[in-house]
């Protein structure tokens, strides 16, 4: 998965997160580094030409919506709360606080501008959709990888080929709508069942090697990073509206101990004014977090970093197809698992108010 997934995303002391990968790997392109042996060559061909351009779209738009979704997120915020601390200055009665009115006008008109802009754009909705057209094309890769027709000694290349273009284009014509009712649902756990014919030891090796390498550890690499990301920026964010908080209770302590000390000063307005203002510019974290969902995220990731850390290991120690095929099984399950969880928490996410 990338972004805050899905190209759709752990203390940072922690010793079980990877090395920083020195190597960064394409998960998708193979037209470099592919394996050589069949009928692994032969199968990733037919991804590289079938879904690997529709991947490379929808993973440009997602990332370009997402990059409008969040600039339209901070300047709602930024905006919301300006106004209403511009607000504040005509309660707080200060003598320069009638020179503001007309900044206050525009910071209200310019944050509904971008609220009703961002809705008729639908940015979120888009950006979620076109994540979940990529990711859905990237778990259809290595799916299709574990298909025992694509390993079989009775294979038809061209049946094969329909099918996978099928699944193509059902996943890129995907509405809103689909994605939905998928998220509403939940994948059921099986076996992946292993070719019947005998598969040569080197073939299987080859298998297990590529797909380590290519998806445990490129998501493993991803999840640490987005972990170590989102647990920084929730950080910073719940930092912020703490201080916001307490900082908005010593102004009005302040205020309180000024005005019993010396009665109703000119200047002690301005405490009041900083004491209402405070808990608004909080507000405003508050909505950013809500957004992003840093938090959930974070403690998301590195849940799933630890179930494929696992896996892999899991995986490397098999001994035979029949075991091999069950750990690719158990692997694809937990990264469309964590993938459907993602997709809820940000569907319900609020990017304002």
């Amino acid at each position: 998965m990338r972004e805050n997934n899905p190209s759709r995303s752990v203390k940072p002391a922690d010793s079980r997160l990877p090395h920083k990968a020195v190597e960064r790997v394409d998960d998708m392109d193979d037209s470099r580094d592919g394996p050589s042996m069949q009928p692994l060559h032969d199968a990733l061909l037919e991804c590289q030409q079938l879904i690997v351009p529709s991947f490379r779209r929808t993973d440009r738009a997602a990332i370009r919506y997402q990059k409008l979704y969040r600039v339209f997120a901070y300047a709602a915020a930024t905006g919301g709360a300006a106004a209403v601390v511009l607000a504040t200055f005509q309660l707080s009665d200060l003598s320069w606080s009638a020179r503001v009115v007309n900044w206050e006008a525009v910071a209200a008109f310019l944050t509904l501008l971008i609220v009703l802009l961002g809705m008729a754009l639908s940015l979120k909705d888009r950006w979620l959709l076109e994540r979940f057209k990529a990711e859905r094309l990237r778990m259809l890769k290595f799916n299709f990888l574990m298909e025992p027709a694509a390993w079989g000694e009775r294979r038809d290349p061209r049946a094969l080929r329909d099918e996978l273009s099928n699944r193509v284009e059902e996943i890129t014509a995907s509405t809103f709508s689909a994605l939905q009712g998928w998220v509403t649902r939940n994948s059921v756990p099986r076996l992946q069942e292993a070719p019947e014919n005998h598969l040569a030891p080197e073939a299987l090796a080859e298998l297990v090697h590529y797909y380590r390498r290519k998806r445990l550890h490129v998501q493993m690499e991803y999840l640490s990073r987005a972990t170590v990301r989102n647990f920084f920026s929730d950080l910073r964010m719940r930092l912020a509206g703490s201080a916001m908080f307490f900082g908005s209770v010593a102004f009005v302590l302040a205020h309180l101990a000024v005005q019993w000390s010396h009665g109703e000063e000119h200047w002690n307005r301005g405490l009041m004014f900083a004491a209402a203002a405070l808990p608004v510019v909080a507000a405003g974290f508050r909505t950013l977090r809500t957004a992003q969902e840093y938090a959930r995220n974070a403690s998301r990731f590195e849940a799933t970093h630890d179930s494929l850390s696992l896996l892999s290991e899991r995986l490397g120690k098999a001994q035979n197809a029949s075991a091999v095929f069950r750990e690719l099984g158990f692997c694809e399950h937990v990264l469309e698992s964590d993938l459907r969880e993602w997709m809820r928490l940000m569907v319900e996410a609020e990017w304002f108010g």
